[in-house]
């Protein structure tokens, strides 16, 4: 880098950091260039770069370095320190920790050294990353340890109120913010409206929206469903929305099962160049799968290679369901190639699903080549050692009606171990 004599801007920082993120990259590695790039005299990393680094260090667990990398910027900037920063660490230690609700806390007090207000604030951060965890036992439990420490506020009880499941837990929460003084606001009243919902408690959700409006809270755009006004009223006081903010609107449609307005929002959402995250890319590759729209979920994948965003392991599974259920071999070879070439493993349930649609398509030459390439991953992936010439149309033209007997019920019975896995990963 020194002989190339190119200038090495955060931006172009931030650029490289996000394509080691998402290409599963070499942590160390980034650590190095992270260290280099940073030791430059007058030179300090952006938010963002610490954050991405912090996030690569920790999906990998190098909690060590992590702390040696905070000690670093603590000394030459500690204001690069935001809740952000917190909420991503305590987030790769609560997801990746056998013990991950004692080291989260532990991990969350070491903050108090490096942290320039370590406040309400922070510890929003460490509630939000467990109820994002799905832990809201645990999110409950710190709570109720650390809230005398602190001074909780419309931001602590939303976020608690925002991740459960349960009517009873909800209604617990909502009591003790009006105990304390708290005024609910709207999203406070949203959030309680959604857990009835989901309760089929339609009753209570609308004795809740009679109850806003007694205390003069108009319903926003969750409880009426106006997306699109809100967002040209947030671009016309140049407050442009984010990936969050679009799946507030992702997560409606979704529920509603609208695909044609969810693909609308996509495509405003990449006209203003705000690439979607992981969770934006669930809920349209999960819709496209739901309106058996294979195109549609195809240009998704093709803009998450070309610009490198969302996880490529959580999309390609319902991208191969989709795929296999209506036949298309051809496309779903294509698609998994392509995943391998970005170093990316697909799961050993979309490789059986694959390579039945092979089988029954008799393409030996296709089998081998798949085998090969998944042998990389999982070593107990047997090549055959023969290989017959297909014929291309049988492939191409191959469709789920061709599937009969026990070919068939071979197939329902890799889709239900594809839904097995899904679920274990939802628990």
């Amino acid at each position: 880098m020194k002989s190339t004599g190119v200038f090495l801007s955060n931006d172009v920082i931030d650029k490289v950091l996000k394509k080691f993120r998402f290409s599963h990259g070499n942590p160390l590695g980034a650590l190095e260039f992270f260290k280099l790039t940073g030791d430059r005299r007058g030179f300090y990393h952006s938010p963002f770069s610490l954050d991405t680094m912090l996030y690569i260090l920790g999906r990998s667990r190098k909690f060590d370095h992590i702390w040696d990398v905070l000690v670093e910027i603590k000394k030459k900037d500690r204001n690069l320190i935001s809740p952000r920063t917190v909420q991503v660490v305590l987030g790769r230690i609560a997801k990746l920790c056998s013990v991950r609700i004692r080291m989260t806390v532990e991990s969350f007090r070491k903050f108090k050294k490096l942290f320039p207000e370590f406040d309400t604030t922070c510890f929003n951060a460490l509630l939000r990353t467990l109820c994002q965890e799905k832990s809201m036992s645990d999110a409950r439990n710190v709570y109720h340890r650390l809230k005398t420490e602190f001074n909780p506020n419309l931001q602590t009880f939303n976020i608690l109120l925002s991740g459960w499941k349960s009517a009873e837990e909800a209604e617990s929460f909502f009591r003790e913010m009006e105990e304390m003084g708290v005024k609910p606001d709207v999203v406070s009243y949203n959030c309680l409206i959604d857990v009835y919902c989901k309760g089929s408690e339609m009753k209570k959700a609308y004795e809740m929206i009679g109850k806003m409006r007694d205390e003069d809270i108009l319903p926003d755009v969750i409880t009426i469903g106006d997306a699109y006004d809100l967002l040209d009223e947030m671009e016309g006081k140049e407050l442009n929305p984010n990936s969050t903010t679009y799946n507030l609107f992702f997560r409606v449609f979704y529920w509603s099962n609208d695909l044609r307005s969810s693909w609308n929002l996509y495509l405003r959402m990449m006209d203003a160049c705000c690439l979607p995250n992981t969770n934006s890319c669930m809920f349209l590759i999960r819709l496209c799968g739901r309106h058996e729209r294979v195109d549609l979920a195809l240009k998704l994948w093709g803009d998450m290679v070309d610009k490198s965003f969302g996880s490529y392991s959580l999309v390609s599974d319902v991208l191969f369901d989709l795929l296999c259920d209506m036949g298309k071999l051809v496309e779903a070879e294509k698609c998994f190639l392509e995943m391998i070439e970005m170093g990316q493993k697909p799961s050993f349930v979309s490789f059986k699903r694959i390579k039945v649609l092979m089988e029954l398509a008799k393409d030996q030459d296709g089998i081998r080549n798949l085998s090969e390439k998944m042998a990389v991953f999982e070593p107990s992936v047997q090549v055959p050692q023969t290989a017959v010439k297909m014929v291309p149309e049988q492939a191409k033209n191959y469709s789920k009606d061709n599937i009969h007997g026990e070919e068939l019920r071979e197939m329902e019975m890799d889709s239900n171990v594809h839904l097995f896995h899904v679920n274990m990963r939802k628990l």
